[in-house]
Protein backbone atom coordinates (compact mmCIF):
# COMPACT_ATOMS: atom_id res chain seq x y z
CA UNK A 1 0.00 0.00 0.00
CA UNK A 2 1.13 2.95 -0.85
CA UNK A 3 1.09 6.36 1.12
CA UNK A 4 2.52 9.30 -0.15
CA UNK A 5 2.61 12.74 2.59
CA UNK A 6 3.34 16.13 1.02
CA UNK A 7 5.73 17.49 3.32
CA UNK A 8 7.97 16.00 6.09
CA UNK A 9 10.11 12.48 5.61
CA UNK A 10 9.86 10.46 8.38
CA UNK A 11 7.84 8.14 10.54
CA UNK A 12 7.53 9.69 14.16
CA UNK A 13 5.65 7.47 17.23
CA UNK A 14 5.43 6.90 20.70
CA UNK A 15 5.80 3.45 22.94
CA UNK A 16 4.77 3.12 26.10
CA UNK A 17 6.62 -0.10 27.59
CA UNK A 18 4.37 -0.24 30.49
CA UNK A 19 1.92 -1.75 28.32
CA UNK A 20 3.97 -4.59 27.47
CA UNK A 21 5.33 -5.18 31.17
CA UNK A 22 3.91 -8.96 31.61
CA UNK A 23 5.65 -10.17 28.51
CA UNK A 24 8.76 -12.23 28.42
CA UNK A 25 11.69 -9.60 27.87
CA UNK A 26 9.45 -6.82 27.82
CA UNK A 27 11.67 -3.95 26.92
CA UNK A 28 13.00 -5.58 23.90
CA UNK A 29 10.78 -4.28 20.91
CA UNK A 30 10.93 -4.23 17.47
CA UNK A 31 10.94 -1.86 15.10
CA UNK A 32 7.49 -1.37 12.63
CA UNK A 33 9.60 -2.03 8.96
CA UNK A 34 8.18 -4.94 7.07
CA UNK A 35 10.07 -5.72 4.11
CA UNK A 36 13.33 -5.08 2.15
CA UNK A 37 14.99 -1.57 3.14
CA UNK A 38 16.04 0.36 -0.31
CA UNK A 39 17.95 3.07 0.88
CA UNK A 40 19.66 3.36 4.23
CA UNK A 41 17.52 3.95 6.90
CA UNK A 42 18.34 6.07 10.17
CA UNK A 43 16.48 4.53 13.37
CA UNK A 44 16.45 6.99 16.85
CA UNK A 45 15.09 4.74 19.48
CA UNK A 46 14.43 7.87 21.65
CA UNK A 47 16.72 6.95 24.44
CA UNK A 48 19.93 8.66 22.97
CA UNK A 49 20.31 4.98 20.89
CA UNK A 50 20.70 5.49 17.17
CA UNK A 51 21.28 2.56 14.42
CA UNK A 52 21.33 2.68 10.75
CA UNK A 53 19.73 0.28 8.89
CA UNK A 54 21.56 -0.82 5.24
CA UNK A 55 19.98 -1.30 2.19
CA UNK A 56 18.92 -5.13 1.02
CA UNK A 57 18.20 -5.90 4.43
CA UNK A 58 15.45 -8.07 5.55
CA UNK A 59 15.98 -7.94 9.20
CA UNK A 60 13.85 -6.37 11.27
CA UNK A 61 15.73 -3.81 13.52
CA UNK A 62 14.91 -4.49 17.38
CA UNK A 63 16.20 -2.74 20.24
CA UNK A 64 15.89 -3.60 24.25
CA UNK A 65 15.40 -0.30 26.62
CA UNK A 66 17.25 0.12 29.74
CA UNK A 67 15.49 0.17 33.08
CA UNK A 68 13.97 3.40 34.45
CA UNK A 69 11.78 4.78 31.51
CA UNK A 70 9.04 3.80 30.24
CA UNK A 71 7.84 6.34 27.06
CA UNK A 72 9.68 6.65 24.22
CA UNK A 73 9.06 9.08 20.84
CA UNK A 74 10.78 7.19 17.96
CA UNK A 75 11.57 8.78 14.74
CA UNK A 76 12.30 6.52 11.60
CA UNK A 77 13.71 8.55 8.30
CA UNK A 78 15.46 7.98 5.06
CA UNK A 79 17.45 10.46 3.01
CA UNK A 80 14.93 10.81 0.51
CA UNK A 81 11.98 9.78 2.82
CA UNK A 82 11.40 6.38 0.83
CA UNK A 83 10.66 4.20 4.13
CA UNK A 84 10.31 0.38 4.11
CA UNK A 85 7.31 -1.09 4.68
CA UNK A 86 5.37 0.02 8.13
CA UNK A 87 3.55 -2.13 10.08
CA UNK A 88 2.23 -1.87 13.98
CA UNK A 89 0.41 -4.99 13.74
CA UNK A 90 1.78 -8.55 14.62
CA UNK A 91 0.71 -11.43 11.97
CA UNK A 92 -0.66 -14.65 13.83
CA UNK A 93 2.68 -16.45 12.59
CA UNK A 94 4.62 -14.11 14.63
CA UNK A 95 3.87 -16.19 18.01
CA UNK A 96 7.33 -17.29 18.42
CA UNK A 97 9.10 -13.34 18.12
CA UNK A 98 7.46 -11.04 21.43
CA UNK A 99 9.10 -8.38 20.06
CA UNK A 100 6.92 -8.18 17.41
CA UNK A 101 3.89 -8.64 19.40
CA UNK A 102 5.43 -5.87 21.88
CA UNK A 103 4.84 -2.86 19.41
CA UNK A 104 1.53 -3.70 18.83
CA UNK A 105 0.84 -3.48 21.80
CA UNK A 106 3.37 -0.75 23.06
CA UNK A 107 2.44 2.17 20.43
CA UNK A 108 0.16 4.88 22.12
CA UNK A 109 0.55 7.81 19.30
CA UNK A 110 1.38 8.19 15.89
CA UNK A 111 1.86 11.64 16.66
CA UNK A 112 3.33 13.07 12.86
CA UNK A 113 5.91 12.44 10.04
CA UNK A 114 9.13 14.39 11.28
CA UNK A 115 12.25 15.23 9.02
CA UNK A 116 13.49 17.93 6.39
CA UNK A 117 10.17 19.61 4.30
CA UNK A 118 10.02 17.32 0.67
CA UNK A 119 8.01 14.92 -0.86
CA UNK A 120 8.13 11.70 1.16
CA UNK A 121 6.90 8.08 -0.10
CA UNK A 122 5.69 5.50 2.80
CA UNK A 123 5.54 2.16 1.84
CA UNK A 124 2.61 0.19 4.61
CA UNK A 125 0.76 -2.81 4.24
CA UNK A 126 -2.90 -3.77 5.03
CA UNK A 127 -3.57 -4.53 8.99
CA UNK A 128 -1.11 -1.34 9.77
CA UNK A 129 -2.05 -0.73 13.20
CA UNK A 130 -4.72 -4.10 13.83
CA UNK A 131 -4.70 -5.30 17.58
CA UNK A 132 -3.19 -1.49 18.38
CA UNK A 133 -5.06 -1.65 21.61
CA UNK A 134 -3.37 1.47 23.61
CA UNK A 135 -3.13 3.41 20.24
CA UNK A 136 -4.81 7.30 21.28
CA UNK A 137 -3.87 8.64 18.11
CA UNK A 138 -3.24 8.73 14.37
CA UNK A 139 -1.94 11.65 12.65
CA UNK A 140 -4.32 12.87 10.35
CA UNK A 141 -2.07 12.97 7.46
CA UNK A 142 -0.88 9.32 8.11
CA UNK A 143 -4.62 7.91 7.79
CA UNK A 144 -5.28 10.14 4.43
CA UNK A 145 -1.90 9.35 2.00
CA UNK A 146 -3.06 5.69 1.24
CA UNK A 147 -2.99 5.36 -2.33
CA UNK A 148 -3.00 1.82 -3.75
CA UNK A 149 -4.24 -1.69 -2.72
CA UNK A 150 -6.52 -2.34 1.21
CA UNK A 151 -6.87 -0.37 3.80
CA UNK A 152 -8.12 -4.11 5.68
CA UNK A 153 -8.30 -3.74 9.41
CA UNK A 154 -6.22 -0.74 9.39
CA UNK A 155 -7.23 0.17 13.00
CA UNK A 156 -8.88 -3.07 13.69
CA UNK A 157 -9.45 -3.48 17.27
CA UNK A 158 -7.89 0.14 18.32
CA UNK A 159 -10.21 0.31 21.18
CA UNK A 160 -8.18 3.20 22.68
CA UNK A 161 -8.34 5.20 19.50
CA UNK A 162 -9.92 8.62 20.98
CA UNK A 163 -10.94 10.59 17.73
CA UNK A 164 -13.64 12.04 15.79
CA UNK A 165 -13.82 9.85 12.78
CA UNK A 166 -14.04 13.10 10.60
CA UNK A 167 -10.37 12.75 11.29
CA UNK A 168 -9.97 10.37 8.99
CA UNK A 169 -9.43 11.16 5.04
CA UNK A 170 -9.26 8.60 2.84
CA UNK A 171 -9.89 10.81 -0.36
CA UNK A 172 -5.88 9.59 -1.57
CA UNK A 173 -6.64 6.10 -1.36
CA UNK A 174 -8.64 5.93 -4.81
CA UNK A 175 -6.73 2.92 -5.99
CA UNK A 176 -7.90 0.92 -3.13
CA UNK A 177 -9.77 -2.35 -4.50
CA UNK A 178 -10.72 -5.57 -3.47
CA UNK A 179 -11.20 -5.90 0.80
CA UNK A 180 -10.17 -2.09 0.78
CA UNK A 181 -12.31 -1.16 3.58
CA UNK A 182 -12.68 -4.52 5.66
CA UNK A 183 -12.85 -4.00 9.08
CA UNK A 184 -10.65 -0.80 8.73
CA UNK A 185 -12.26 0.47 12.06
CA UNK A 186 -13.55 -2.71 13.71
CA UNK A 187 -14.12 -2.30 17.42
CA UNK A 188 -12.64 1.16 17.57
CA UNK A 189 -14.91 1.55 20.51
CA UNK A 190 -13.30 4.80 21.23
CA UNK A 191 -14.24 6.76 17.89
CA UNK A 192 -16.64 9.42 18.09
CA UNK A 193 -18.88 11.91 16.37
CA UNK A 194 -20.71 10.95 13.54
CA UNK A 195 -20.23 9.95 10.19
CA UNK A 196 -19.15 12.26 7.32
CA UNK A 197 -21.09 11.69 4.08
CA UNK A 198 -18.02 12.14 1.93
CA UNK A 199 -15.96 9.83 3.84
CA UNK A 200 -15.61 7.24 0.74
CA UNK A 201 -16.61 9.70 -2.16
CA UNK A 202 -12.96 9.19 -3.30
CA UNK A 203 -12.48 5.39 -3.05
CA UNK A 204 -14.36 4.38 -6.41
CA UNK A 205 -12.85 1.52 -7.15
CA UNK A 206 -12.80 0.04 -3.53
CA UNK A 207 -15.18 -3.54 -3.20
CA UNK A 208 -15.79 -4.54 0.40
CA UNK A 209 -17.04 -2.64 3.50
CA UNK A 210 -17.42 -5.39 5.44
CA UNK A 211 -17.44 -4.68 9.34
CA UNK A 212 -15.77 -1.25 8.20
CA UNK A 213 -17.52 0.01 11.15
CA UNK A 214 -18.47 -3.11 13.65
CA UNK A 215 -18.31 -2.69 17.27
CA UNK A 216 -17.35 0.99 17.20
CA UNK A 217 -20.23 1.81 19.77
CA UNK A 218 -19.29 5.38 20.32
CA UNK A 219 -20.31 6.86 16.59
CA UNK A 220 -23.21 8.84 17.48
CA UNK A 221 -25.93 10.61 14.14
CA UNK A 222 -27.55 9.66 11.65
CA UNK A 223 -25.96 7.43 9.04
CA UNK A 224 -25.70 9.45 5.82
CA UNK A 225 -27.43 8.51 2.74
CA UNK A 226 -24.50 9.28 0.41
CA UNK A 227 -22.56 7.44 2.80
CA UNK A 228 -21.57 4.46 -0.14
CA UNK A 229 -23.26 6.53 -2.95
CA UNK A 230 -19.73 6.46 -5.31
CA UNK A 231 -18.70 2.74 -4.27
CA UNK A 232 -20.67 1.49 -7.07
CA UNK A 233 -18.25 -1.77 -7.48
CA UNK A 234 -18.79 -2.81 -3.81
CA UNK A 235 -19.76 -6.22 -3.35
CA UNK A 236 -20.44 -6.42 0.38
CA UNK A 237 -21.41 -4.53 3.16
CA UNK A 238 -21.73 -7.50 5.48
CA UNK A 239 -21.35 -6.39 9.35
CA UNK A 240 -20.65 -2.97 8.22
CA UNK A 241 -22.74 -1.46 11.16
CA UNK A 242 -23.32 -4.08 13.26
CA UNK A 243 -23.17 -3.01 17.20
CA UNK A 244 -22.81 0.79 16.60
CA UNK A 245 -25.47 1.15 19.60
CA UNK A 246 -24.97 4.87 19.09
CA UNK A 247 -25.94 5.64 16.01
CA UNK A 248 -29.63 7.05 15.71
CA UNK A 249 -32.00 8.56 13.52
CA UNK A 250 -33.74 6.46 10.56
CA UNK A 251 -31.81 4.51 7.91
CA UNK A 252 -31.77 6.50 4.68
CA UNK A 253 -33.58 4.77 1.61
CA UNK A 254 -30.91 5.69 -0.52
CA UNK A 255 -28.11 3.89 1.55
CA UNK A 256 -27.48 0.77 -1.10
CA UNK A 257 -29.04 2.81 -4.04
CA UNK A 258 -25.93 2.86 -6.21
CA UNK A 259 -24.65 -0.38 -5.09
CA UNK A 260 -25.90 -2.92 -7.22
CA UNK A 261 -23.41 -5.61 -7.40
CA UNK A 262 -23.95 -6.11 -3.88
CA UNK A 263 -23.98 -10.13 -3.86
CA UNK A 264 -24.06 -13.85 -1.79
CA UNK A 265 -24.38 -12.63 1.63
CA UNK A 266 -23.09 -8.80 0.98
CA UNK A 267 -26.14 -7.29 3.41
CA UNK A 268 -26.08 -9.83 5.89
CA UNK A 269 -26.10 -8.30 9.65
CA UNK A 270 -25.60 -4.68 8.46
CA UNK A 271 -27.64 -3.18 10.57
CA UNK A 272 -27.22 -5.68 13.39
CA UNK A 273 -27.94 -4.69 17.09
CA UNK A 274 -28.39 -1.25 16.49
CA UNK A 275 -30.16 -0.01 18.78
CA UNK A 276 -30.56 3.23 18.35
CA UNK A 277 -31.37 3.31 15.25
CA UNK A 278 -35.34 4.64 15.35
CA UNK A 279 -38.10 5.31 12.48
CA UNK A 280 -39.58 2.54 10.38
CA UNK A 281 -37.54 0.38 8.04
CA UNK A 282 -38.11 2.24 3.98
CA UNK A 283 -39.33 0.30 1.58
CA UNK A 284 -36.93 0.70 -0.82
CA UNK A 285 -34.38 -0.01 1.04
CA UNK A 286 -33.07 -3.33 -1.25
CA UNK A 287 -34.76 -2.42 -4.22
CA UNK A 288 -31.46 -2.27 -6.20
CA UNK A 289 -29.46 -4.89 -4.69
CA UNK A 290 -30.61 -7.64 -6.88
CA UNK A 291 -28.18 -9.96 -6.58
CA UNK A 292 -28.18 -10.57 -3.27
CA UNK A 293 -29.00 -14.32 -1.85
CA UNK A 294 -28.36 -14.49 2.30
CA UNK A 295 -30.20 -11.57 3.39
CA UNK A 296 -29.47 -12.48 7.09
CA UNK A 297 -29.64 -10.86 10.15
CA UNK A 298 -30.13 -7.55 8.91
CA UNK A 299 -32.09 -6.21 11.61
CA UNK A 300 -31.30 -8.43 14.01
CA UNK A 301 -31.78 -6.82 17.54
CA UNK A 302 -32.51 -3.28 16.39
CA UNK A 303 -35.30 -2.75 18.73
CA UNK A 304 -35.76 1.36 18.36
CA UNK A 305 -37.23 0.44 15.13
CA UNK A 306 -41.03 1.50 14.99
CA UNK A 307 -44.02 1.26 12.19
CA UNK A 308 -44.98 -1.27 10.32
CA UNK A 309 -42.94 -3.77 8.08
CA UNK A 310 -43.04 -2.50 4.16
CA UNK A 311 -44.75 -4.69 1.97
CA UNK A 312 -42.62 -4.54 -1.13
CA UNK A 313 -39.27 -4.54 0.92
CA UNK A 314 -37.70 -7.50 -0.38
CA UNK A 315 -39.68 -7.45 -3.66
CA UNK A 316 -36.76 -6.92 -5.95
CA UNK A 317 -34.84 -9.64 -4.23
CA UNK A 318 -35.83 -12.54 -6.00
CA UNK A 319 -32.30 -14.45 -5.44
CA UNK A 320 -32.94 -14.74 -2.43
CA UNK A 321 -32.49 -17.50 -0.71
CA UNK A 322 -32.13 -17.38 3.46
CA UNK A 323 -34.06 -14.42 5.99
CA UNK A 324 -32.76 -15.69 8.70
CA UNK A 325 -33.07 -13.44 12.32
CA UNK A 326 -33.43 -10.82 9.61
CA UNK A 327 -36.28 -9.14 12.18
CA UNK A 328 -35.24 -10.94 15.15
CA UNK A 329 -35.52 -9.00 18.58
CA UNK A 330 -37.22 -6.06 16.67
CA UNK A 331 -39.78 -5.61 19.56
CA UNK A 332 -40.81 -1.67 18.56
CA UNK A 333 -42.31 -3.12 15.52
CA UNK A 334 -46.12 -3.13 15.34
CA UNK A 335 -48.71 -3.48 13.45
CA UNK A 336 -49.28 -7.26 10.81
CA UNK A 337 -46.83 -9.29 8.37
CA UNK A 338 -47.88 -8.00 5.04
CA UNK A 339 -49.27 -10.67 3.03
CA UNK A 340 -47.28 -10.21 -0.08
CA UNK A 341 -43.83 -9.97 2.48
CA UNK A 342 -42.11 -12.70 0.57
CA UNK A 343 -43.99 -13.34 -2.59
CA UNK A 344 -41.27 -12.89 -4.96
CA UNK A 345 -38.61 -15.18 -3.03
CA UNK A 346 -38.96 -18.23 -4.98
CA UNK A 347 -35.51 -19.60 -4.60
CA UNK A 348 -36.26 -19.31 -0.40
CA UNK A 349 -34.81 -22.33 1.81
CA UNK A 350 -34.60 -20.46 5.36
CA UNK A 351 -36.55 -17.94 7.40
CA UNK A 352 -35.13 -19.72 10.80
CA UNK A 353 -35.65 -17.18 13.57
CA UNK A 354 -37.49 -14.28 11.02
CA UNK A 355 -39.73 -12.83 13.58
CA UNK A 356 -38.62 -14.81 16.47
CA UNK A 357 -39.23 -11.92 19.56
CA UNK A 358 -41.13 -8.99 17.18
CA UNK A 359 -43.63 -8.94 20.52
CA UNK A 360 -45.27 -5.60 18.81
CA UNK A 361 -46.33 -7.90 16.10
CA UNK A 362 -49.79 -8.12 15.93
CA UNK A 363 -53.12 -9.67 13.78
CA UNK A 364 -53.00 -12.44 11.99
CA UNK A 365 -50.86 -14.25 9.92
CA UNK A 366 -51.69 -14.25 5.99
CA UNK A 367 -52.77 -17.38 4.95
CA UNK A 368 -50.30 -17.68 1.55
CA UNK A 369 -46.97 -15.74 3.23
CA UNK A 370 -44.92 -18.19 2.02
CA UNK A 371 -47.19 -20.11 -0.74
CA UNK A 372 -44.73 -19.12 -3.39
CA UNK A 373 -41.76 -20.63 -1.59
CA UNK A 374 -41.50 -24.01 -2.14
CA UNK A 375 -37.73 -24.53 -1.91
CA UNK A 376 -38.61 -23.76 2.25
CA UNK A 377 -36.33 -26.06 3.91
CA UNK A 378 -35.45 -24.24 7.70
CA UNK A 379 -38.16 -22.94 9.54
CA UNK A 380 -37.20 -23.17 13.32
CA UNK A 381 -38.25 -20.17 15.54
CA UNK A 382 -39.70 -18.52 12.46
CA UNK A 383 -42.81 -17.23 14.75
CA UNK A 384 -41.28 -17.67 18.14
CA UNK A 385 -42.55 -15.70 21.04
CA UNK A 386 -45.55 -13.29 19.03
CA UNK A 387 -47.93 -14.09 21.24
CA UNK A 388 -49.68 -10.93 20.25
CA UNK A 389 -50.45 -12.87 16.93
CA UNK A 390 -54.15 -14.11 16.45
CA UNK A 391 -56.07 -16.77 14.06
CA UNK A 392 -55.02 -19.41 12.11
CA UNK A 393 -50.76 -20.22 12.05
CA UNK A 394 -49.52 -20.66 8.38
CA UNK A 395 -49.14 -24.12 7.94
CA UNK A 396 -45.62 -25.42 7.00
CA UNK A 397 -46.56 -28.86 7.31
CA UNK A 398 -48.62 -28.71 3.77
CA UNK A 399 -46.11 -31.55 1.79
CA UNK A 400 -47.80 -30.31 -1.52
CA UNK A 401 -46.15 -26.73 -1.03
CA UNK A 402 -43.20 -27.44 1.29
CA UNK A 403 -41.86 -30.64 0.81
CA UNK A 404 -38.26 -30.28 1.68
CA UNK A 405 -38.73 -28.87 5.27
CA UNK A 406 -36.40 -30.31 7.57
CA UNK A 407 -35.73 -27.85 10.24
CA UNK A 408 -39.46 -27.14 11.76
CA UNK A 409 -38.15 -26.49 15.90
CA UNK A 410 -39.53 -24.01 17.93
CA UNK A 411 -41.60 -22.51 14.90
CA UNK A 412 -44.22 -21.46 17.06
CA UNK A 413 -43.07 -22.03 20.80
CA UNK A 414 -44.35 -19.45 22.97
CA UNK A 415 -47.23 -17.96 21.23
CA UNK A 416 -50.48 -18.01 22.18
CA UNK A 417 -52.08 -21.55 22.98
CA UNK A 418 -54.55 -20.82 20.50
CA UNK A 419 -52.88 -20.95 17.96
CA UNK A 420 -50.32 -22.93 19.01
CA UNK A 421 -53.26 -25.68 19.55
CA UNK A 422 -53.49 -25.28 16.11
CA UNK A 423 -49.97 -26.00 15.20
CA UNK A 424 -47.68 -30.02 15.16
CA UNK A 425 -45.92 -30.65 18.25
CA UNK A 426 -42.84 -30.88 15.90
CA UNK A 427 -43.15 -27.47 15.01
CA UNK A 428 -43.46 -26.03 18.66
CA UNK A 429 -47.11 -26.23 18.87
CA UNK A 430 -49.81 -28.78 21.10
CA UNK A 431 -51.40 -30.22 18.42
CA UNK A 432 -51.23 -34.21 18.30
CA UNK A 433 -53.44 -35.46 15.73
Amino acid sequence: MLIRFPTPKGLKYTIDLANIAHRTAPRTVEAPIEGWIAEPTVIDWGDGTTETVQPGSAAFPTHTYAEGQDVFTIVIRSATGHLPKIRFAANSYDSDQPEKFAITKAVTAISHFAGEQGTSTVLVVHMLCKGASSLTYVDPRYAGYYKYSALMQVFSGCSSLAQDIKTFNFSFADQAEELAFNATFFNCTGLTGSIPEGLFANNTLAKSFSMVFRGCTGLTGSIPEGLFANNTLATTFYYAFQGCTGLTGSIPEGLFANNTLINGNGLGYVFSGCTGLTGSIPEGLFDSNTLATVMEGMFNNCSGLTGSIPEGLFANNTQAKSFSTVFCGCSGLTGSIPEGLFANNTFLESVASTFYNCSGLTGSIPEGLFDNCHSLKTVSSCFRSLDKLTGAPYVFWDAIKHPDITDSADCYTACSAEMRAQVPVAYGGTMTD
